[in-house]
């Protein structure tokens, strides 16, 4: 009948709009592709820049870190040694008391 020819074609003329707008979107959303993916392509560059800073960062933290505990086995290693040569200072002055001691108690 006329009245569903007429319903009919009014439907197909909605779904063309909605096509036609549902195109015009996907359109849109493709022709923002490549610039969302330039966006994540420089955030990538800039989070591997920051990467690498901070891997120099550690590294120079690791180096760092090393050089102040050779400095510590030095000090330690010197210390030590001051320690050594105080007790034999000692050792030595206690050894000549004792010479003197017993040079004085010889009887002549």
């Amino acid at each position: 009948s006329r009245m569903d020819k007429q319903a009919h074609a009014a439907a197909l003329i909605h779904q063309a709009k909605a096509d036609a707008l549902a195109a015009a979107q996907a359109r849109r959303s493709l022709s923002n592709l490549p610039l969302k993916i330039q966006k994540t392509n420089d955030t990538v560059a800039l989070e591997q820049q920051r990467a690498s800073v901070l891997r120099a960062r550690l590294g120079e933290a690791h180096r760092s870190a090393r050089r102040s505990e050779e400095a510590v086995a030095r000090a330690q290693s010197k210390a030590q040694a001051d320690e050594d040569a105080a007790a034999e200072v000692r050792r030595r002055q206690v050894d000549e008391e004792e010479s003197r001691r017993r040079r004085i108690k010889v009887p002549c």
